[in-house]
């Protein structure tokens, strides 16, 4: 257990402002890149749902349509 007198600031506890205060940079290293990648991906603009698929996605719907053919290479 650690006496008071051994405590910084003459003995007072530290407060939750006061470390706030002191790991301001450390947050701010932490929130800044943070805070700037959820910027980009909200203001990002969305696919149309018509063109957002995969190949995958292509080859099932041709399996369920029998009359259609896929383009020759």
């Amino acid at each position: 257990m650690r006496r008071y007198s051994a405590l910084p600031n003459g003995g007072r506890q530290e407060t939750l402002a006061d470390r706030a205060h002191r790991y301001r940079g450390i947050v701010l290293v932490i929130l800044a890149p943070l805070a700037l990648v959820s910027l980009v991906l909200l203001l990002m603009p969305r696919s149309p749902a018509g063109t957002m698929g995969s190949a995958r996605d292509r080859q099932r719907d041709r399996a369920l349509r029998p009359g259609t053919h896929s383009p020759a290479r």
